[in-house]
């Protein structure tokens, strides 16, 4: 049979970002200090933008938040748990707290996703990972949580992580620091075959320095194995992303709740750290139709986009708003009473109340902080899974489940710690709800809290 080839017409649906659909997700998703660069950046730049510098509020003018007693904070760094009195006057007493942020990192791993991609479903999912790697260069969620979140496929997940772990510098994205030194490993010499087979199937003997049983196994002599130790020692990063290491920074929030005298929360939009910018009429009109066509179109380049910059920003102002209004509405138990009243929450939920893409609330939560009267945490903390609840209709929020975890740790006999079983036994009978030991294990590690043997052993 003759093969030929030939054309055929096809019709498809394509979703297409224009210039200023981009320009938009990207102001939704820049955190406070990032914003404020990017404003000056872009009224430097630009004569149709104009700063109008705030006289009125210093860094002086606000009270800093001290962290004296670092025990009493839930070990990950986007919660800080210290009581806030916000009746007070607004600008005077506005909370701040000071952490350290790396957002040129996350830049820099957006910048490649954007050129790598223009697929906006690749970009939404990308960029939800990338707001999810910490300091080191780690991804901090697992790629099941992700999707769940995302309303995605694990395996679309996976991909695009992988897109990612190709990205500077080598070893970004990993899970973990066997997986961060097997990317670095296939980046930077991939074809030392022994090399990756040494961090791949003999990882366990690598970290406890078994060289002897390495030589063995990978049939090569006691001076290779020295040599890829030699090798991985002056060439690895174990925490790629402190390459990019950045000062302690205020960091303050976007979101301030308050509570009405009925007994309700009313929440307000903080911005007044941000430079207002304005839109001013640099040219007029005769002095426009004067320059030559090319300049015409420049000037006019330069004010669509001081228009279309301008209304990004209150587009930003109003989605985060809502966006909290709904986060406050639904953790009313938190406002109240503290992390063990946090309700089980997902993007899809606050997206189906306010009618806009799962996305959009990943971009828009993405280093975004509320102070509330339990304190300043950033508004990922408030989105976390549940378990059934023995009670009819209800769910417990892992959250709430790891803030016990913590609760139970601290208080247990120290000579005598408790065992992840007992633990479990114990969050059964508090808060009503069927829990696995494994899942108490993996709620354990990641509050960084040892095991029992561990614990009894640091006792000692």
């Amino acid at each position: 049979m003759q093969q030929r080839l030939q054309q055929i017409p096809q019709l498809r649906q394509e979703l297409r970002l224009s210039q200023t659909q981009i320009q938009s997700l990207e102001i939704l998703q820049l955190p406070t200090p990032e914003l404020e660069t990017r404003l000056r950046e872009e009224t430097e730049k630009n004569p149709f933008l104009e700063i109008e510098e705030k006289s009125s509020l210093s860094y002086d003018d606000i009270t800093t938040i001290e962290e004296k007693d670092p025990e009493q904070y839930y070990s990950k760094d986007f919660n800080r748990t210290l009581p806030l009195d916000l009746s007070k006057n607004r600008h005077s007493e506005l909370p701040v707290n000071i952490v350290s942020v790396t957002p040129s990192l996350k830049q820099h791993l957006i910048k490649q996703l954007r050129c790598t991609t223009e697929e906006p479903r690749i970009l939404q999912i990308g960029e939800a990972i990338i707001a999810n790697i910490d300091r080191k260069g780690y991804l901090s969620e697992t790629v099941e949580d992700l999707a769940q979140s995302l309303n995605v496929g694990k395996e679309e997940v996976e991909k695009v992580l992988e897109i990612i772990q190709s990205f500077e510098p080598p070893g970004v994205g990993a899970r973990n620091l066997k997986e961060c030194l097997l990317i670095q490993a296939k980046i930077l010499f991939p074809d030392n075959f022994l090399l990756i087979e040494l961090l791949d199937n003999h990882y366990d003997e690598f970290i406890n320095s078994q060289k002897n049983k390495i030589a063995k196994n990978l049939k090569i002599t006691l001076e290779e194995v020295e040599n890829i130790y030699k090798l991985i020692k002056e060439n690895f990063n174990p925490h790629p992303g402190y390459q990019y290491p950045e000062p302690p920074e205020y960091i303050f929030p976007d979101l301030i709740v308050k509570e009405l005298e009925d007994g309700k929360y009313t929440v307000e939009l903080v911005d007044e750290y941000l430079p207002k910018v304005k839109l001013v009429e640099t040219l007029s009109q005769e002095d426009i139709k004067k320059l030559p066509s090319e300049e015409k179109e420049k000037v006019k380049e330069w004010k669509e986009t001081a228009k279309s910059l301008i209304r990004s920003i209150e587009l930003r102002k109003d989605t985060l708003l809502k966006v909290g209004e709904e986060i406050v509405r639904s953790q009313e138990g938190f406002m109240k009473k503290g992390p063990s009243h946090l309700k089980p929450m997902t993007y899809k939920d606050i997206a189906q109340k306010l009618g806009v893409h799962e996305s959009t609330i990943s971009r828009c939560i993405a280093g975004k902080w509320i102070a509330t009267p339990q304190g300043i945490y950033e508004l990922k903390f408030f989105f976390t899974r549940g378990l059934e609840s023995a009670k009819e209709g209800e769910t417990v929020s892992a959250q709430a489940i790891k803030n016990l975890i913590l609760e139970i740790v601290n208080q247990e006999n120290k000579a005598k710690p408790l065992s992840d079983e007992k633990i479990a036994e114990m969050i059964e009978k508090q808060l009503e709800v069927k829990i696995a030991r494994r899942t108490v294990a993996k709620y354990r590690e990641e509050l960084k809290i040892p095991n029992s043997s561990d614990r009894k052993r640091i006792q000692k």
